[in-house]
């Protein structure tokens, strides 16, 4: 975070980080619990990077003729990033259970199972192709059982990368789990949950 802030990897993204800043950033590790007030605990869960599929690295590397500086821009953003192993987190708020992924990674299914009948699954719908996303999360939603899902980051986050069509997993989850809501964002628009 420090090396990006400082624009040590790419240098026209420097953001400087006061000193309190720089100190207030704590390095965590898999199964830490941050307790950040009476209500708040979040549990720092162990995932991984999804592996692209052939199909998402042919369609999306250049689906809308990006120049040669663009594809040189998104392969630097690409390695100036870990990919391997990643956080997940579960939030608890006031005995609600909040499981958030950054990333679809769904082989560790002794660990999903530990958060089977969560409140809220906020799920990134990207990586892969619709198909895949719809078999990878599907199968995270099988074990989990939650009673709403949020689906995020299907977004086109590394122009000129296109987004991902999400309707094969909602269709997945209407089909197989029709008791579970699902709350698609749209940007600008605040989600109030009841």
């Amino acid at each position: 975070m420090i090396n990006f802030a400082e624009g040590k990897i790419l240098k026209r993204h420097s953001h400087p980080l006061s000193e309190k800043g720089k100190n207030n950033i704590k390095v965590i590790k898999f199964s830490d619990k941050i307790k950040i007030n009476e209500q708040i605990e979040v549990e720092v869960i162990k995932s991984r990077h999804i592996r692209f599929d052939k199909e998402t690295i042919k369609m999306g590397l250049n689906p809308l003729g990006a120049s040669e500086k663009e594809i040189w821009l998104i392969m630097k953003l690409g390695t100036g990033f870990r990919l391997g192993k990643v956080f997940a987190f579960c939030v608890s708020f006031n005995g609600i259970k909040i499981l958030s992924y950054g990333s679809l990674f769904h082989k560790y299914t002794d660990i999903l199972k530990k958060y089977e009948n969560c409140d809220i699954f906020i799920v990134p719908i990207a990586g892969n192709s619709k198909e895949n996303c719809a078999i990878k999360g599907g199968k995270m939603v099988d074990i989990l059982k939650p009673r709403l899902i949020i689906p995020t980051h299907w977004d086109a986050f590394y122009f000129p990368l296109k987004s991902t069509d999400t309707g094969p997993f909602q269709k997945y989850v209407e089909k197989n789990h029709p008791d579970t809501k699902i709350l698609k964002p749209i940007i600008d628009e605040s989600l109030v949950l009841n």
